[in-house]
């Protein structure tokens, strides 16, 4: 992890990074569209070029406490630390200084998980940089349309599911084993491009043991993808599915 010129911490993993990427510090970012807009945060389509090359990339802008549609937190937040006693007393206190540093922490958060995910090869958007309240990380999709969500192709019939149920699975495997829960997991935030998903939107992701209600958020996410699955016809059990995950977990 490193520190760019522009104050943002950019990401250097084990595994190789995009051969798209431009890294150049004198690569010119230029927004064009403004893609969509949630509860925490506004997603923002950027084009990064330098001479005759370029590439699409998301700025993810994350809105102070007072301009958020979602202020009830704390279950999502409980057991994190920043490793400085300073900053996480003032964030557990709540005072100005203290709230502040929560808002830039749900992008951070939202960055360090991607980039734990990335290198361990899990289907997620490749993170760039995070500096503040933003977080910058791959765009997947094409110049006319972001890929679409899982719930928008739900009537595709041309659809196969089931390869989707194993992919989403297979994530959730790897998510769990590295100690992740996304705790808000559904057909609303994973991404369908080509037939390979991809899961986004990590702010509120829990660790397994740091969190008292970890358990608790990974059997709703099961239960999320179960439920979608089995309406197109995908069978698995929530109960089943949960116990082998949590058969993956290392609790030493």
């Amino acid at each position: 992890m490193t520190l760019t010129p522009d104050g943002a911490f950019a990401a250097h993993n084990d595994r190789p990074r995009p051969t798209w990427l431009i890294t150049e510090d004198d690569a010119i970012d230029t927004e064009i569209a403004a893609l969509q807009t949630g509860k925490e945060a506004d997603a923002f389509l950027l084009e990064r070029s330098l001479g005759d090359r370029s590439h699409l990339l998301v700025a993810k802008r994350y809105r102070d406490r007072t301009h958020r549609g979602f202020h009830n937190d704390a279950a999502y937040r409980a057991g994190r630390r920043t490793g400085n006693r300073r900053d996480d007393l003032a964030m557990a206190q709540g005072s100005r200084v203290g709230l502040r540093m929560r808002d830039q922490q749900w992008a951070w958060h939202e960055f360090q998980t991607l980039r734990q995910l990335w290198n361990a090869w899990a289907p997620v958007p490749y993170p760039i940089a995070a500096a503040g309240s933003e977080v910058l990380m791959e765009y997947v999709g094409d110049v006319e349309e972001p890929a679409p969500r899982l719930i928008d192709i739900a009537r595709n019939n041309q659809v196969d599911f089931a390869a989707l149920w194993n992919q989403c699975l297979t994530a959730l495997r790897t998510m769990t084993a590295l100690g992740v829960v996304h705790a808000d997991l559904s057909a609303y935030n994973i991404l369908v491009r080509d037939g390979q998903i991809f899961i986004i939107d990590f702010p509120q992701s829990v660790e397994i043991r740091m969190n008292e209600n970890d358990m608790e958020f990974l059997r709703r996410d099961v239960d999320n993808l179960v439920t979608f699955f089995g309406r197109a016809g995908v069978r698995a059990d929530t109960e089943e599915v949960f116990a082998d995950l949590v058969s993956r977990i290392s609790w030493l």
